[in-house]
């Protein structure tokens, strides 16, 4: 306003200058101009142009507006848009959200938005207080950032984020920067920051246990370890061609026409063959001869590129389905076509041709021949290309290696690797058990820096535990289970497991296997291990929106009677997680208890026909109260012995002392309320692991999650265990042994104590370190009720016949120096203090120092 009302002045001088052109005049009006133009550069720009004219939120100005790890196609990843908005006008600006929206370059907006970090309608009271406090708070020059998170597995090249408001109606306004132009960023502009696609072999060198990376006490970690090109970008846009060329006319196929859309990028495309839906690409072969039936696909690209990996799906029904012989060829530069070596692999129902290059091959095309009994059904085509600025830098790449402990912290300096040949690194030398990770860090010019680290850890053999009594016998311990378990991991002591659903049945004749069945129980048995099987699917599953009939509760009977009699010795569960299905469709289930109650019943009764100690279990997920109760109400209930919980604490999971004795409480109070007193287990209980905290996406899609770092989950892991056994849970199956997935931003991939590729996590450490030193030793409540503790020590002693072992650990989490006679520990009886991992503690005069970390004290009885 200021500007234009100085410009209106020299507007009107020039008006004068026109009446009265004396020389004063003159001289008077160039003055003023030059007035004008000097109080105008005065004036900060960010007040020269405003956001856009109309709306709510046209004081709003966007500065440092950016986006990082774009998505890239066939892969689920997420963008981080950071921004800081402030307010130029003289009021107070309240939007209800703030929130980026993709947009696509033809100007239509997607259907989805990035949901923010902090939202008033989302994610605990905590997190909605930080927000609301925050947007009440942008006043006249100050500042409000925001980080916010999205999925787009598209070509992330063809949109740019937006940024905007929404006021109290729901509405959207597109926010500006100073300039005055709309608030938004190219995902064209970011395209090739790809994080590095630099990945590395690890060759272990003096590992002397059956598991891999796990070593004895004393000696140093020997490994040899090889950078190598790791997946690159994914090259379908640059694919200016796609053909399929039957070897002759088949029977029948999908339009070949639409064979790229069917096969290129994630597979999820549907295609119709005689009212049925496949995925992907289809044709019949039937009464074709034997050397024809073949499909040719040849890919030509738009502009060279970078081969570096292949992949091609498919389905496999049965035996008339399937690839014979494929065949893959690069067209060159030149026009020459070279063979390449693929690998075939089928897993259940899917079958997947794999060409992974250690050294990237120039390409302008590529050749590929699959063979098929009858039959085939393509899904999906990937190539991957190594991204230019790899190619670019690669000499110029720097990575660097540094060994640290559970805790982050550095146990050497880092040392560098020579990029794409083998480095010997060697740990520090006389490792104590414990964990050691080695960090690895990939820096390329013009891209994000990535870190990856890399776990091992050094356990001592059974036995070899703290004692002085040297005949005592190591037993399995039943307390302690493991879902997804590695069954011949021993490291762990775990004794109960969850790997098998109801295998080996034949649902068309009504057959158990009963001799497989067996024999799977069988080698558990051997290993020490006992399973909990589950039943989920039909005839177990059912339509909740009827009755269930007669005659699937007769199949029913008849399905579980078997297993019941080929293995009268194992307890069940039946369902999984249904408490969740029933809270979101509770409007419809009408049914959802009355066919419970039924389905339960007839499993009990063919239990009881084969042997009655047989027990039924049955789940409840997260911490849920009103399922709790609502199922001990049911008339379900009668026919289950176990209820087992599934308490995640999402989403954020605090430490279990602020929720889990309160919520046991709870479900106690409602057995007894209910006559329904039944055994408490854990049959599945984690904690989602952040690998990078506070500086990446953790959650889905639209929410976001806090989980816990890879060191704050070992804490967490053991006082869990501690306090649900305080409060009488018998049995807990920690979920769970490996990373589903190696996504490090979606939770359920990071549940694991070993990650997606097989190495440890601090986590199994700490848990190798409880099960070994809690091993056949029960909680003493007397003991922890007579000591004269303040209420921020937490002291739990548990006896064995030989020894005791007395964990101790602060809430809150608090450093402090706590002496051995205020635990009721004499120097000649203590044994060792070990800390959460396993590591030996030093004591200093007759104190240590315990935190929210658990401590562990060995002493003789």
């Amino acid at each position: 306003m200021r500007n234009s009302c100085y410009f209106s002045l020299i507007f009107q001088e020039i008006k004068l200058c026109q009446r009265f052109s004396s020389r004063g005049d003159l001289v008077r009006l160039i003055g003023i101009c030059l007035l004008a133009v000097m109080l105008t550069l005065s004036i900060p720009n960010t007040t020269m142009a405003a956001a856009p004219k109309t709306g709510p939120f046209k004081n709003l100005i966007v500065t440092d507006l950016t986006v990082s790890r774009p998505a890239i196609a066939g892969e689920r990843s997420f963008l981080t848009v950071n921004c800081t908005v402030k307010n130029f006008g003289t009021q107070r600006v309240r939007p209800k959200a703030l929130a980026a929206f993709l947009v696509h370059e033809n100007g239509k907006e997607e259907i989805f938005r990035f949901a923010p970090r902090y939202a008033p309608t989302e994610g605990i009271p905590t997190v909605r207080k930080r927000w609301e406090s925050l947007v009440n708070g942008i006043l006249p020059e100050k500042s409000f950032a925001f980080r916010q998170f999205g999925k787009i597995q598209k070509n992330p090249e063809t949109y740019s984020c937006v940024v905007k408001a929404q006021d109290d109606k729901n509405q959207w306004y597109p926010l500006a920067f100073s300039d005055g132009q709309i608030a938004s960023v190219s995902l064209r502009t970011i395209s090739e920051r790809l994080a590095p696609k630099v990945t590395y072999k690890i060759k272990e060198v003096n590992s002397n246990y059956a598991e891999p990376h796990v070593y004895p006490s004393g000696e140093p970690i020997k490994l040899k370890v090889l950078p190598v090109l790791s997946k690159g970008s994914d090259a379908s846009s640059l694919i200016s061609s796609l053909k399929i060329i039957p070897g002759a006319k088949p029977f029948n196929m999908t339009d070949i026409d639409k064979a790229r859309e069917l096969i290129l990028g994630d597979g999820n495309n549907q295609a119709v063959w005689e009212n049925r839906s496949l995925k992907g690409f289809f044709a019949d072969f039937w009464k074709v001869a034997e050397d024809k039936r073949y499909l040719d696909i040849e890919v030509e690209f738009s502009k060279p590129i970078e081969l570096q990996s292949l992949s091609l799906e498919g389905l496999h029904h049965n035996s008339l389905y399937g690839i014979r012989n494929p065949n893959l060829s690069v067209v060159n530069l030149d026009g020459s076509v070279a063979k390449i070596s693929v690998v075939t692999m089928q897993e259940n129902n899917n079958w997947k041709i794999i060409a992974n290059l250690d050294e990237c091959v120039s390409a302008r095309g590529l050749r590929l021949r699959v063979s098929t009994p009858y039959k085939i059904c393509i899904t999906s085509l990937l190539i991957q290309m190594s991204p230019e600025n790899l190619i670019k830098n690669k000499g110029k790449t720097i990575s660097t290696v540094q060994w640290k402990n559970g805790f982050g912290k550095p146990l050497s300096p880092p040392k560098s690797l020579k990029m794409f040949q083998e480095n010997t690194i060697v740990s520090p030398s006389n490792l104590d058990p414990g964990y050691y990770g080695l960090d690895i860090t990939t820096r390329i010019p013009g891209m994000d820096e990535s870190k990856k680290e890399y776990g091992f850890v050094v356990l001592p053999p059974l036995r070899s535990l703290p004692t002085s009594k040297p005949n005592d016998i190591v037993m399995p311990d039943p307390r302690f289970g493991m879902v997804h378990a590695n069954l011949e991991d021993t490291n762990l002591g775990f004794s109960e497991v969850k790997t098998l659903t109801t295998a080996n049945y034949d649902a068309n004749n009504e057959k158990l296997d009963a001799a497989a069945w067996r024999n799977a129980i069988e080698y558990r048995k051997q290993l020490g291990l006992t399973e909990l099987p589950i039943s989920v699917t039909e005839p177990w599953h059912s339509d909740s929106t009827r009755p269930i009939s007669e005659d699937q509760l007769g199949r029913l009977s008849r399905k579980m009677k078997q297993y019941f009699e080929a293995t009268p010795e194992l307890h069940w569960e039946l369902g999984i997680e249904e408490n969740l299905s029933w809270r979101a469709n509770r409007g419809t289930w009408t049914h959802y208890w009355s066919n419970l109650a039924a389905k339960a019943k007839v499993v009990r009764e063919a239990a009881n026909q084969t042997d009655t100690s047989i027990k039924l279990v049955y789940q409840i997920a997260e911490v849920e109260p009103n399922s709790v109760e609502e199922f001990l109400s049911s008339p379900a209930a009668e026919y289950f012995d176990i209820l087992s919980l599934h308490p995640y604490p999402w989403p954020d999971f605090p430490p279990p002392e602020k929720w889990m004795p309160k919520y046991l409480s709870t479900v106690y109070k409602l057995m007894k309320k209910y006559k329904q007193e039944k055994p408490l287990w854990f049959t599945e209980y984690g904690s989602a692991q952040d690998n990078t905290p506070g500086k990446d996406f953790f959650g889905y899609e639209h929410t976001y999650n806090r989980g816990v770092s890879r060191s704050e989950n070992m804490a967490f892991l053991v006082r869990s265990h501690i306090i649900a056994f305080q409060a009488g849970v018998e049995k807990i199956f920690w979920y769970n042994y490996r990373d589903r997935g190696p996504n490090p931003q979606y939770p359920e991939d990071n549940f694991g104590l070993v990650d997606y590729w097989g190495f440890p996590k601090p986590g199994y450490a700490a848990y190798a370190t409880m099960t070994r030193l809690l091993r056949n030793k029960t909680l003493e409540e007397t003991m922890v009720s007579n000591m004269n503790m303040t209420s921020d020590i937490k002291v739990f002693y548990f006896s064995g016949s030989n020894q005791k072992c007395i964990i101790v650990w602060t809430y809150p989490a608090k450093e402090m120096e706590i002496s051995l006679e205020r635990l009721g520990i004499t120097s000649t009886d203590l044994v060792q203090i070990l800390n959460v991992e396993g590591k030996p503690v030093s004591i200093r005069g007759n104190k240590i120092t315990i935190s929210g970390y658990p401590v562990y004290f060995i002493i003789d009885k």
